[in-house]
């Protein structure tokens, strides 16, 4: 029934907040360096509220109500420096890069839920108001990366293009394998500034390419993913150890299996494709040929 779901949510609020930013400075040294530096981040907090009603209208109705809260918040920030040599002589252009990457992430996330209220009215509904008692959850999360990164482009008379990228990134997720190197590598032909094409007028451009790299993935793991953790929970863990029957007694469990030896997910990507641009532009075409598979 989308009217009594929609009546029933009328009064679900959720609220959210994020300022984000960055500022960079740059000075040209000599006469082909170029040194930059560049600091960004955001911070961001949030929280919500919903009511579960009872249902009247299904063939299986359910006839508990149920109140829930929830909130976070967290901040991340990442510094990049870099310095840049670039030189034209004759024929050839040269760019190198090379510089250092760093970022941090951290934030908190906590829940509330609470049930059997006599009064739906939203203005009493809360944590404390329901019949039962209070169940809640909380975490925290936080995970850095440290980098060294370098770049080389070359070009010779604007039609053969080359360019290679190394990375090498040490994640706070792991412990045994901290760092991983990936590699990259991209070629291009500007085949319509050959002197065999001077005479299609119809082409106006035309670019053969094709790259090949690694990838390094590090979300698919949690900030604790290399620890074993303990944690307490009332339907787990406590007990009643003195046999009195209307008390228990905290005790702690085994909440997840450490894996320090995990540790970086390489991706290789292949690429090969086409730009191509015809009657002085009137008509653009391009085509990929993309292919990914897990390394490790």
């Amino acid at each position: 029934n989308a009217v009594a779901q929609r009546k029933r949510t009328v009064n679900n609020k959720g609220l959210g907040n994020r300022l984000f930013g960055n500022v960079f400075a740059e000075v040209d040294l000599f006469r082909d360096f170029t040194v930059r530096t560049s600091f960004g981040g955001e911070s961001y907090s949030f929280a919500g509220h919903w009511f579960n009603y009872p249902t009247y209208e299904n063939a299986e109705n359910g006839n508990s109500n149920s109140y829930s809260e929830n909130g976070g918040g967290g901040f991340s920030w990442t510094w990049t420096n870099t310095i840049t040599y670039h030189h034209a002589f004759g024929d050839h252009d040269v760019k190198v890069v090379a510089g250092t990457e760093a970022s941090s992430n951290k934030g908190n996330y906590f829940e509330g839920n609470t049930k059997d209220y006599f009064s739906f009215d939203p203005n009493y509904t809360n944590l404390g108001t329901g019949a039962s008692d209070p169940t809640h959850t909380s975490s925290r999360y936080a995970d850095a990366l440290t980098s060294l990164l370098a770049r080389v482009d070359y070009s010779f008379k604007g039609k053969y293009l080359l360019s290679g990228t190394v990375r090498r990134d040490g994640s706070s997720k792991f412990i045994n394998n901290t760092y991983g190197v990936f590699p990259a590598v991209s070629a291009g032909w500007r085949v319509s500034d050959e002197n065999f094409m001077k005479g299609v007028s119809w082409i106006t451009d035309l670019k053969i390419r094709g790259s090949w790299g690694i990838m390094g993935n590090q979300f698919n793991v949690s900030s604790d993913n290399s620890f074993t953790t303990f944690d307490s929970d009332k339907s787990s863990s406590f007990y009643d150890i003195n046999g009195t029957s209307n008390s228990i007694v905290q005790g702690f469990r085994q909440a997840r299996i450490g894996n320090p030896d995990a540790k970086w997910e390489s991706d290789i990507n292949a690429n090969v494709g086409f730009d191509a641009t015809f009657f002085n532009g009137k008509l653009d075409i391009g085509f990929d040929y993309y292919r990914k598979d897990i390394k490790d």
